[in-house]
């Protein structure tokens, strides 16, 4: 698929459902090779990227643990080459409405 990203590799972290997903629907409608680094199996992501054409690449990672980044970088680079781009969406969210956040909730968010 020609687009302004033809040729590029694009990252994404915690690609494999919701505004990760859909963030690599918009890159590979430009064009766009997918790498997703997501704790949770990225089939779906993978069966709408390769169905473009375009390639991907994913792996089950803890993007908090560096050891485990270092090795999805070096995997990714290997299957789809060097990136191009990186979308780091990955984030720790409490499932708790702001009223009922607590302070641990906040240092847990902003401690990663």
């Amino acid at each position: 698929m020609a687009g302004r990203l033809t040729d590029r590799i694009a990252g994404v972290t915690s690609g494999s459902a919701g505004i990760g997903q859909e963030i690599a629907r918009e890159l590979v409608s430009e064009g766009a090779d997918i790498a997703v680094a997501d704790i949770n199996a990225a089939e779906e992501t993978r069966a709408l990227v390769e169905a473009t054409g375009q390639r991907f690449f994913s792996a089950k990672v803890d993007v908090s643990d560096e050891a485990q980044v270092n090795v999805f970088a070096g995997e990714a680079r290997d299957a789809l080459g060097p990136a191009d781009i990186l979308v780091d969406n990955a984030a720790i969210v409490p499932l708790a409405d702001f009223d009922n956040a607590t302070f641990e909730h906040w240092k847990h968010t902003f401690a990663k």
